[in-house]
C-alpha cells in the first residue's frame, strides 16, 4: 500500500487530470493547519455545507465506510482504536467490492484513498483486488481520536467537546479539510474511511441533513451548480 507524503496535505500539492478552481480557502504564509482551523470555526455549527473545501477534482466521487468491527456490533466508541473487521464486516467489504466492480466502466474507481486504520484497510483490500488498483493511505482520513472515551457506549459521545487525550472538534475538522483538499487523483476517486470522516465531509461540502452511513455502505457524491455536493447511497451495497 502507498502512503501519502506529508506535503500532499496542502492543496497546492494536489495534482489531478482536471483543473481545480481556487486554493481551498488557504492563504500563502498561513499554513494549512491554521487556515483549516479558521475555516472550521466558521463552519462548525452549520451542518449544511458551506463550500469551505475546494476538492482537487470536479467529478463525482465515492465514499465507502469500513465494514463492521466488534465495537460497531456493540455500539461502542472506537475512534483511534485499531480494530479488525468481524466476519460480518469482511462480508460487507466483499459485497462493496462486487458492487463497485459492477459499476459502468466510467464510474468505477480509478484511485483509492484510504484511512490507515486496519478496519479501513481491510475494507479497501477486496475492492483493490477486484479493480486491480493500489490502495493509497492518507493519515488525514483516520477516524477522530476520542481519547479516554474510546470503548464507552456511543450514546455517551459528545462531539462538541474534547476528551482527555483526544482530538478536539475544530482540529478534527481542520485535519479532514486539509486531507480532502490534498488528495491528488485520477478520477473517479474512492475514499475508504469512517463515519466521523463522512460527518465532516458532509459538514464541509454537503447539503441537507447528515445521514450516518452503514458499515460497508458505498455513497456517491455529486457536484451541484451551487458549489455544494449531494450524497446518495448505492442501495445495492446496503446490507
Amino acid at each position: 500500500m502507498e502512503r501519502a507524503p506529508a506535503a500532499r496535505h496542502h492543496p497546492r500539492a494536489a495534482r489531478c487530470d482536471r483543473p481545480r478552481a481556487g486554493d481551498g480557502g488557504l492563504h500563502p504564509g498561513r499554513g494549512p493547519a491554521r487556515a483549516g482551523r479558521r475555516a472550521a470555526r466558521r463552519g462548525l455549527c452549520r451542518n449544511r455545507g458551506d463550500a469551505l473545501v475546494i476538492l482537487p477534482f470536479d467529478t463525482p466521487f465515492l465514499f465507502l465506510r469500513h465494514g463492521e468491527t466488534a465495537a460497531n456490533a456493540a455500539d461502542l466508541i472506537a475512534g483511534a482504536m485499531d480494530l479488525p473487521l468481524t466476519p460480518t464486516g469482511r462480508g460487507q467489504a466483499r459485497a462493496a467490492a462486487r458492487a463497485l466492480a459492477a459499476l459502468p466502466a466510467a464510474e468505477r474507481p480509478a484511485t483509492i484513498w484510504c484511512s490507515p486504520l486496519a478496519r479501513a484497510r481491510e475494507t479497501a483490500a477486496p475492492v483493490a483486488a477486484r479493480l486491480g488498483l493500489p490502495v493509497r493511505l492518507h493519515a488525514g482520513l483516520a477516524e477522530r481520536n476520542w481519547g479516554v472515551w474510546e470503548g464507552a457506549p456511543r450514546a455517551t459521545l459528545r462531539r462538541d467537546e474534547t476528551p482527555a487525550g483526544g482530538e478536539g472538534p475544530l482540529d478534527f475538522r481542520a485535519r479532514i479539510r486539509a486531507a480532502l483538499a490534498g488528495l491528488d487523483c485520477r478520477p473517479p476517486v474512492l475514499i475508504v474511511a469512517h463515519s466521523g470522516v463522512a460527518r465532516e465531509l458532509h459538514a464541509l461540502i454537503g447539503t441537507g441533513a447528515f445521514r450516518r452511513p452503514l458499515n460497508g455502505e458505498v455513497s456517491r457524491w455529486s457536484p451541484a451548480p451551487d458549489g455544494r455536493w449531494h450524497e446518495r447511497p448505492l442501495a445495492d451495497t446496503e446490507l
